[in-house]
């Protein structure tokens, strides 16, 4: 990515530097943690728990907007996303009350949820940080910073 993001790199440093906290915060939040609590969670749960956590992000978005921005939902927005879900209950169990009834959750489900919340965060503050910075340069700064915090984090998890 380097070769293609340098010039803008260097353009952008002033504002990278400038919000480094807020770059920091994006990477951790949208690259390394989320993405090792996601492919964790998702060696001990089932295809379809994962389908169905995934689809209630968009509710988890809507939380954070509401928290962090004091966003409200819109009527439309929210039977949007109840019919969205109702479409996904229906798909998974094939119609089946009894189908939907008798799935199980593991542990597994527990770390992708918690990846679901990160993930979800990541979107919303991620509106806050693409104001100073072009997409090329936060993206490469945020891949940088994030693997750098993935290879601290396995580091620091095989010596112990």
């Amino acid at each position: 990515m380097l070769p293609f993001a340098w010039p803008h790199l260097v353009r952008d440093w002033p504002g990278i530097r400038r919000h480094a906290g807020l770059m920091t915060l994006l990477a951790l939040t949208g690259f390394s943690a989320y993405n090792t609590m996601a492919h964790y969670g998702l060696q001990y749960t089932t295809a379809i728990n994962g389908l169905l956590l995934q689809s209630i992000v968009p509710l988890f978005v809507a939380l954070w907007c509401l928290m962090l921005f004091g966003d409200r939902l819109t009527a439309r927005q929210a039977g949007g996303m109840c019919l969205s879900l109702s479409g996904v209950l229906v798909i998974v169990s094939h119609g089946s009350l009894a189908v939907l009834i008798g799935i199980g959750f593991n542990r597994g489900d527990a770390w992708f949820l918690i990846a679901l919340l990160i993930y979800a965060f990541y979107t919303v503050v991620l509106r806050s940080g693409r104001r100073y910075i072009r997409s090329r340069s936060s993206l490469s700064v945020w891949a940088a910073v994030g693997y750098a915090l993935v290879f601290a984090g396995i580091t620091v998890a095989t010596r112990n």
